[in-house]
């Protein structure tokens, strides 16, 4: 095949895609972040839970939330898995959750942030 005299050759190698991490494709999962108010905390969460997941290969679409709104959000949301600072429970089998105080204190945020991330990537 003639090399065709293009003035777009070689971008494609330049373009870096949100959804390209290296030579790896990203993972998209959603998950659902809840807080004792679902004000402050729980987005100061979910922006450093999807800072760490993009790290490690997934793109996540967050979701914020009172702990007691977690049913019916998570009715209409279908999360693959559940960040709360406070108790509260699964509200569906097959929706795993995290305690994500982790994600505020600092302490122990590497090591949640991979057993979320290997979790959603089964």
């Amino acid at each position: 095949m003639p090399d065709c005299p293009s003035p777009h050759r070689g971008r494609w190698s330049e373009f870096r895609s949100p959804f390209h991490q290296g030579s790896h494709m990203m993972i998209n999962k959603k998950v659902l972040v809840c807080c004792g108010t679902g004000i402050a905390t729980s987005v100061q969460v979910a922006n450093k839970l999807n800072k760490m997941l993009r790290e490690r290969g997934i793109n996540a679409s967050t979701k914020e939330c009172k702990a007691m709104e977690v049913p019916a959000i998570a009715a209409s949301f279908h999360p693959d898995a559940i960040v709360s600072t406070t108790m509260v429970r699964s509200p569906a089998d097959g929706i795993k959750v995290f305690k994500g105080v982790a994600f505020l204190t600092g302490v122990g945020a590497d090591k949640l942030a991979d057993e979320i991330a290997n979790y959603l990537k089964d």
